[in-house]
């Protein structure tokens, strides 16, 4: 005789697998593929089923193009690494501030840059801000990770804040003016869980001449600017141009930025030139094949969260199902829906993408406005704080993978800042609905 286990419960024991599986082996490919077997087959998969499912979700154009965008992001990294612009911009902010400030400010300035995988990016340069070693790599980890992703809350670069607008059916400013509070809590729960521990051992030095004054800094940031401009350049045009000709089909969210990324190494190659030895050297890394892949494990773990089971039922819906015949809160399925969500697909645009629909359908076609702004608030916090503890977000996974340290220690250390910020959001749920 089988015994019943609620789907819920499935999804987290599949989690939970990976993480036991990564403490065991010390190995995140061996560890993803342990939890796409256990919740592909205690789902109910046959092989052949799950076999189908990741074959064809994982190799979609979307998933193809970020792949693209990944291996752009740790290229231009790299990149600015052997050009030099890294230490520059390094220098630059530990001239003006306290090491401690150093440490987050670096991963919040790449943090205006919505790239798949930024932490990455950044992660190299929070590693250069400790030249006497004073910062433990955990430490480093939590602070890179953090801050890095303090802007998602609001920031209408990131595709999982358009498509929560979206679905929302909020405008633009409206979701910002809401959402804008969290980066404020996420900075003072960083500040006090991560950067109060750091050794403040080095303090803000003499300030530099007007001459190398915000100028350097943009010169510096160029390669990054000219991604973040052409992004929006893009968005926005697109915007404008779409009503004109419906026919049109729908851009790949990841085509801007891929279209940004290239153009910023043409400007990198025109302005910092490298030997082409150098460059093809960078091109064909060998770590970044082995990050690509653990990308490709991830998605395919997302596809099965983003897929129907195999009784047709798609699996979100089945666990709203679950929760209300449980009879849990709508507060709290506004909430815990999202955020496993979020656990599962470790993407903003994976959990708006799977839970917005359900959680909008919940509050009713046209709810008080109140309801509506509290409603859209939690969901997209839950999801992000789901999104953040997740062990197959590719940001935790490569920056755990660039420090060398283990993926559970990272996530124990990012728990209960992050349930706090969860429980701000439920807080704020309450004062505007």
């Amino acid at each position: 005789m089988s015994i019943f286990v609620p789907l819920t419960v499935k999804v987290l024991g599949a989690l939970a697998s990976i993480l036991a599986a990564n403490t065991l082996l010390g190995n995140l490919l061996a560890s993803l593929l342990i939890g796409i077997l256990v919740l592909g087959v205690w789902s109910g998969y046959s092989p052949a089923a799950l076999y189908g499912i990741i074959w064809r979700q994982t190799l979609t154009i979307d998933n193809l193009l970020l792949l693209v965008a990944v291996y752009q992001v740790i290229s231009l990294s790299l990149l600015m690494k052997a050009a030099g612009r890294m230490d520059s911009l390094v220098e630059y902010v530990r001239r003006r501030i306290s090491k401690r400030l150093s440490l987050a400010a670096l991963p919040a300035i790449i943090g205006l840059l919505p790239m798949p995988g930024g932490a990455l990016f950044s992660a190299p340069l929070v590693e250069s801000c400790d030249h006497n070693d004073s910062v433990t790599p955990i430490q480093k980890i939590t602070i890179n990770y953090w801050f890095r992703h303090m802007w998602e809350f609001w920031w209408p670069l990131y595709p999982g804040v358009i498509l929560a607008v979206e679905l929302s059916g909020l405008e633009i400013w409206q979701y910002m003016l809401v959402q804008l509070p969290f980066s404020l809590v996420a900075v003072v729960i960083g500040y006090v869980f991560f950067l109060k521990g750091v050794t403040a051992v080095e303090e803000k030095n003499d300030i530099l001449p007007a001459s190398d004054g915000y100028f350097k800094l943009l010169s510096i940031l160029s390669p990054i600017a000219v991604t973040i401009l052409i992004y929006a350049l893009i968005m926005i045009g697109w915007v404008y141009i779409r009503p004109m000709w419906p026919a049109l089909p729908a851009m790949q969210k990841y085509v801007p930025m891929i279209i940004g990324l290239a153009a910023a190494m043409v400007l990198l190659r025109q302005r910092s030139p490298l030997e082409p030895g150098r460059w093809r050297e960078i091109l064909f890394a060998r770590r970044t094949g082995s990050i690509l892949a653990l990308v490709v494990m991830i998605r395919a773990f997302g596809a099965l969260v983003e897929s129907d089971l195999p009784n047709g039922t798609p699996l979100v819906a089945s666990m709203q199902a679950e929760l209300f015949s449980w009879n849990v809160p709508l507060v709290l399925v506004i909430a815990i829906i999202p955020l496993i969500a979020g656990l599962s697909t470790g993407l903003s645009v994976g959990f708006v993408g799977a839970s917005f629909p359900i959680i909008m359908n919940l509050i009713g076609k046209h709810p008080p406005f109140p309801l509506l702004l509290a409603t859209a608030s939690l969901a997209y916090c839950a999801g992000f704080v789901g999104m953040l503890l997740s062990p197959v977000h590719v940001c935790l996974i490569a920056t755990n993978h660039h420090f060398r340290t283990r993926l559970n220690h990272s996530l124990w250390r990012l728990l209960f800042p992050s349930l706090l910020l969860l429980a701000a959001a439920v807080g704020y749920y309450m004062v505007l609905g």
